[in-house]
């Protein structure tokens, strides 16, 4: 068996692109609860679906394009960077996704 520890030039570019995503997991949570208390007949529960369709598409373009990898050691940058892109997009395109109704219930951006 070889060495299981991650390598940490892995593990600095998952922090990097990982860190982002719970921040705006948090806010987008913050934004989606304000909108319901705003506005309960909203339909913002449908934003995590949105998230669930890109994820879905970029495992399906994952295993479409690369081989699975068999061992840690099998899995390479560009492995690392589309799971990595394909996640932050999900949460990007479900909190873009919640613009609209934040508006629709009144709330502007600050300028």
């Amino acid at each position: 068996m070889g060495d299981r520890r991650c390598s940490p030039s892995s593990t600095s570019t998952n922090a990097r692109t990982l860190t982002p995503q719970f921040v705006h997991c948090a806010r987008r949570g913050g934004a989606e609860n304000t909108v319901r208390a705003a506005d309960p007949s909203s339909r913002t529960m449908w934003t995590p679906v949105l998230n669930n369709v890109v994820l879905t598409a970029m495992f399906g373009l994952y295993l479409g394009l690369m081989t699975v990898p068999r061992q840690v050691e099998d899995v390479t940058g560009a492995h690392v960077r589309l799971l990595d892109f394909g996640t932050t997009a999900g949460i990007a395109v479900q909190a873009l996704a919640l613009v609209p109704f934040t508006r629709a219930a009144g709330f502007r951006s600050p300028r």
